[in-house]
């Protein structure tokens, strides 16, 4: 039975292919799973905003990735209140 090793640059070259496709699948299903864009009312400037959370494996929010009220959207420096829980 032939090795890995005895195979010659084409199983090399196939293995690294099929590493670099998992990545990718692994990074989109991620993005797909973990990360949701809602229309909020941004606590801060009282107005509406597109904003798109990194959410926890528990559906919970946890970050802010991109802010629409922000000049350069995906430099979020601001507090970040949106991530609070809405008070009634």
């Amino acid at each position: 039975m032939p090795s890995l090793y005895n195979a010659g640059w084409p199983a090399w070259i196939m293995l690294a292919g099929a590493l670099a496709l998992w990545v990718v699948f692994l990074r989109l299903v991620t993005r797909l799973l973990f990360r949701s864009r809602e229309r909020v009312i941004c606590p801060l400037e009282h107005r509406p905003a597109k904003v798109t959370f990194v959410r926890a494996p528990d559906g919970a929010k946890e970050d802010v990735i991109s802010c629409s009220i922000l000049e350069d959207p995906t430099d979020v420096t601001c507090s970040k209140r949106c991530l609070e829980p809405a008070r009634a």
